[in-house]
């Protein structure tokens, strides 16, 4: 199957194999098997059935390993990893990460929803080593692993009785320091999680629980992994022990924090604080060299200033005007024949084109010129003179011009209209599920869908990565729409 890959626990009591795959940041589990390594004659005999439990349960070559005793930080080509990776190359795997057992142990604590902003403290137990991780949501407080032996006080009557109460014994302390090292950053220990393939490990359960007094849960079940159901009862038996070799599948490679990169990050944020100072400073200057350089906008009517009344031709002045109250006359020579038919010196009649009568310039005087209608002269009595339509006359009192003849308004200027614009909506595009959150005085990063990892300024489809904080990642989008996803791909919140 595309994208599947075989997880390895790899140790001198235990050989986990998987058959998994990661999709959206959770763990599908296929197929499951357990080899002892101490139970075989030889190393042959424990490569020969490694190799048939392969080709068995149809295991891909491709593999991660978590190896017990490998130093933090090492690599696959390593000198010292190559004797350890030995049996599974020679069984046909090809190892293409290594993961020691604390890193394996943070990324199934990671995965899993956490109870509270405390600490939660994971024990990996096997046989012949243990591993102690303290998480809190998005930081790794403690981390520490060790070799031991479980039959201690195997022998006698009351033989279980006496190996649980010594392994308590022993591994309390262990725990103490651990809770007391994440007490000192400020997340006291909330609840204790175990697992591994030690024999009755639920057995543990009430004198950890005695002597330290927190909650202790076992991982003897499959919660968190997507199981197929027909193999749910058969993986079942074996899940507290392959648990640790499940989260191998999304484990990061070990790598150790080398201090005296320190300096180097911190001279690396100031640089980046200093740009987005300097930015913000020109943004700032150019935004007021433009607001000073612009020029003076002029008043829209309708804001407290009156409009000059537009001068319209005589015509349309005297027929749009009401009429007067106290019409003027106009000087004979100014006056007009009216629009009547009247016989010429020849005996035809002539009707003459109707004329408007233009109004005389009149000096001295504020008031508009006003046009009245003469009276029309007696026909001949041969026809009756026809009557001219009444002519209106202008107003002593002219109406006001801004009403009628005001330029219209621009609607692209802000005082014309008020233009809503309608709020930005989100990308129909899925967002990320985040599976972890890393966030520490000098780094900010999370984990996201299959174990990849991001950080501010990353790009994400069409989206980027603007900030992460303890609880939630926040993208923005090319509307400038911020999206604010937490633990698990739920949507916290949408800025607008």
């Amino acid at each position: 199957m595309i994208g599947t890959l075989t997880a390895i626990e790899l140790g001198t009591d235990i050989c986990a194999i998987a058959r998994t795959a990661v999709r959206r940041g959770q763990v599908k589990l296929f197929a499951a098997d357990t080899l002892d390594p101490a139970s075989f004659p030889g190393v042959e005999a424990f490569v020969a059935a490694l190799r048939q439990a392969r080709r068995r349960r149809h295991f891909p070559r491709r593999c991660h390993a978590i190896v017990w005793g490998l130093p933090d930080g090492a690599r696959r080509n390593d000198p010292a990893v190559t004797p350890m990776l030995a049996p599974l190359v020679s069984a046909g795997f090809r190892v293409d990460r290594v993961v020691t057992p604390c890193n394996a142990l943070a990324a199934l604590g990671r995965v899993r929803t956490p109870r509270g902003d405390g600490g939660t403290c994971w024990l990996a137990i096997n046989r012949g080593g243990v591993a102690i991780v303290v998480l809190r949501p998005g930081r790794l407080l403690y981390a520490h692993s060790f070799i031991w032996d479980s039959s201690v006080g195997a022998t006698g009557s009351q033989a279980r009785l006496l190996q649980r109460y010594s392994l308590v014994s022993f591994l309390a302390p262990e725990v103490r320091r651990a809770m007391a090292a994440a007490r000192e950053q400020g997340a006291p220990v909330e609840a204790i999680v175990t697992c591994g393939n030690l024999p009755d490990l639920r057995s543990l359960t009430m004198p950890l629980i005695e002597e330290l007094d927190v909650e202790v849960e076992t991982l003897d079940s499959l919660e968190g992994l997507d199981v197929k159901p027909n193999a749910t009862d058969r993986l079942s038996e074996i899940a507290p022990a392959i648990r640790l070799a499940c989260a191998g599948a999304i484990a990061r490679h070990t790598r150790p924090f080398d201090p005296s990169k320190k300096q180097a990050i911190a001279r690396r944020r100031m640089l980046v604080a200093a740009v987005a100072v300097l930015s913000g400073v020109l943004v700032v200057a150019y935004a007021w060299y433009l607001r000073a350089n612009q020029a003076p906008r002029t008043t829209p009517v309708g804001h407290g200033v009156q409009a000059k009344p537009i001068a319209k031709p005589q015509a349309e002045t005297a027929s749009r005007n009401q009429p007067a109250k106290t019409p003027t006359a106009i000087p004979p020579t100014r006056q007009e024949p009216p629009p009547t038919t009247a016989p010429t010196a020849s005996g035809e009649t002539v009707k003459p084109k109707p004329r408007v009568a233009s109004a005389p310039r009149i000096t001295g005087e504020s008031k508009p010129p006003v046009v009245s209608t003469p009276a029309p002269k007696p026909a001949p009595a041969t026809r009756p003179p026809l009557k001219a339509p009444p002519h209106p006359v202008q107003s002593a009192t002219p109406a006001p011009a801004a009403a009628l003849h005001a330029p219209p308004v621009r609607a692209d200027k802000p005082d014309a209209a008020i233009v809503r614009r309608p709020k930005a909506e989100p990308l129909r595009d899925p967002v990320p599920r985040v599976t972890a959150i890393l966030v520490s005085s000098d780094r900010r990063l999370a984990t996201i869908d299959d174990g990849h990892i991001i950080s501010i300024g990353d790009v994400l489809g069409r989206r980027v990565v603007t900030a992460i904080d303890e609880h939630a990642v926040v993208l923005r989008e090319p509307s400038g729409v911020q999206i604010r996803v937490g633990l698990g791909g739920r949507v916290l919140g949408i800025d607008r």
